[in-house]
């Protein structure tokens, strides 16, 4: 029990230590900020000096080397004896020229046959593409064909419609034709009756008297001869009857329904054909749109065996080569590694060639001339050839101090008239190189205001009773004061010799204010 009393005891104490530090800490946490807010740092300050006479270069003169970064090794990609050795050192080659000729032996023929893939190829696709323009030009003709089908048929049932109720009415009329002849014949039988019995009335009469003395022989003889044609006549009008009666008989049995009902046979017949026609016209068309279809699927195919052969051929030639290896860049050789009869293999350079599509010209410029020199500005380029050649340039590029441990800058220019360029201009020759700048006023500030806490240098710059802290770009020293490339302007305080003490954001007070 006296144990467990004892550890209550000590825990209370802790915990009594504990409070009691940590209100003390917050007291002096307290005390501490009401002091620092109550000090204000005196600091001297100036604007940047803006300086422009004298201080500025119209032409720096320096030493130049030509330079190319590119370096390239020639070799081949698979075994294979050196034929022939197309150029010698000190010679430019252009993009693509040849260099080398090799004896690749068995291997040349994995090309050969790659390369006869790719013209199978094309034939197929080249007949495959005529195929199909000539299938086009079949089913259009076919098609054509069908159309024309088509507007025959449509044609005669417009034809059998129009005479449809024309047949009728030549029906009727032919009808009515036959009814009237037979009351026409009817007409004249009753004449011809009416004059036969006239007649023969006349021959008995005339007979009568003849017989008793009345009349002359001649005179009967001529009423019998009346007679006689009267009955011929009576004979015709009745042969006539007859006819007209027959025809009344054909035209009634040949009625206009009848007649009528053979006409839309013939519109029937005639619609049946308007379809068969329209039938094949659109199965001449899907025919077209098939046809067309599978010519499409047999291009398609023969294209793709082509992307195959190529693509055979590419990583043909890309493994074993062509047997002559080119430059691939515009350069100069410098040297040789091999000759001819000798056996080359992958891996090991025949040649090396220097590229003198990126040659620029590198040079070295004094620290105290580094400030004047920015990119963008133009120079010449004098190289040490005979006669000496002059080319335009422009600076790309201006390096740091620390690359040359202070001393001087790294500055490189491009060669800004690369077609004039000679032949003979190669990496490591001389040059002289003359940088025009220019004149623009540039600031300095007292060198004691300059601190290096960090990797960068600094300044102090009083801002709404403010210390800021900025990073500056400086160029070179002139006397006690240094060029300020970046990083303030000339409306700016800069704080004189700043204390080690002073701290970005702490309240500073102007001396003098």
């Amino acid at each position: 029990m006296r144990k467990v009393v004892g550890a209550l005891a000590m825990v209370l104490v802790l915990t009594a230590a504990v409070v009691y530090n940590r209100r003390l800490e917050t007291t002096k946490r307290a005390e501490r900020h009401a002091r620092v807010a109550s000090v204000v740092a005196v600091v001297d300050t100036c604007t940047p000096e803006i300086a422009t006479e004298g201080q500025r270069f119209r032409l720096l003169s320096v030493a130049g080397t030509i330079c190319s970064p590119e370096q390239i090794a020639i070799s081949p990609k698979v075994p294979g004896r050196i034929l022939r050795i197309l150029v010698s050192v000190g010679d430019s080659v252009r993009r693509g020229q040849e260099l080398v000729l090799l004896d690749l032996g068995d291997l040349a023929a994995q090309v050969d046959a790659a390369r006869a893939g790719v013209q199978a190829a094309e034939a197929m696709l080249r007949k495959a593409r005529r195929g199909k323009d000539a299938r086009t030009i079949e089913m259009e003709a076919d098609i054509a064909q069908a159309e024309g089908n088509l507007a025959v048929a449509r044609a005669k049932l417009r034809q059998a419609e129009l005479g449809l109720p024309l047949v009728r009415q030549e029906a009727r009329a032919d009808a009515t034709k036959a009814s009237a002849g037979v009351k026409q014949a009817e007409a004249g039988l009753s004449q011809a009756e009416a004059g036969l019995r006239q007649a023969e009335d006349t021959v008995k009469r005339l007979e009568y008297l003849y017989a008793h003395g009345g009349v002359a022989a001649v005179d009967l003889e001529g009423a019998r001869t009346q007679a006689a044609i009267a009955k011929a006549g009576y004979e015709t009008a009745k042969a006539a009857l007859e006819l007209a009666r027959a025809g009344l008989a054909a035209a009634g049995g040949d009625t206009p329904e009848r007649r009528g009902l053979v006409s839309e046979a013939d519109v029937e017949a005639a619609r049946a054909g308007v379809k068969l026609a329209e039938a094949a016209l659109t199965i001449a068309r899907k025919g077209r749109a098939e046809a067309l279809r599978i010519a499409d699927q047999d291009i398609s195919a023969a294209d793709a065996q082509l992307r195959q052969a190529r693509a055979g051929y590419a990583q043909a030639v890309a493994s074993v080569g062509n047997g002559r290896l080119t430059s691939p860049v515009d350069g100069v050789v410098t040297s040789l590694d091999a000759h001819a009869g000798e056996y080359a293999q992958p891996g090991f350079p025949i040649m090396r060639i220097v590229s003198r599509g990126n040659v620029h010209v590198e040079a070295q410029v004094p620290s105290a001339s580094a400030a004047a020199v920015r990119p963008g500005q133009e120079a010449d380029i004098t190289v040490r050839t005979d006669p000496p050649t002059i080319l335009s340039a422009r600076v790309s590029r201006v390096g740091a101090y620390t690359e040359t441990g202070g001393r001087t800058v790294p500055v490189r220019l491009a060669i800004t008239n690369r077609s004039r360029s000679p032949r003979l201009l190669r990496p490591g020759m001389g040059a002289r190189v003359d940088i025009r700048t220019d004149a623009r006023p540039y600031l300095l500030i007292p060198y004691s205001s300059v601190r290096y806490d960090g990797a960068s240098p600094s300044v102090f710059v009083v801002d709404n009773g403010k210390a800021r802290s900025r990073e500056v770009v400086l160029g070179r020293t002139v006397g006690s004061r240094v060029e300020v490339l970046r990083g303030v302007t000339p409306q700016d305080r800069i704080v004189v010799a700043p204390s080690l003490s002073l701290q970005d954001g702490d309240a500073v007070q102007v001396s003098g204010q």
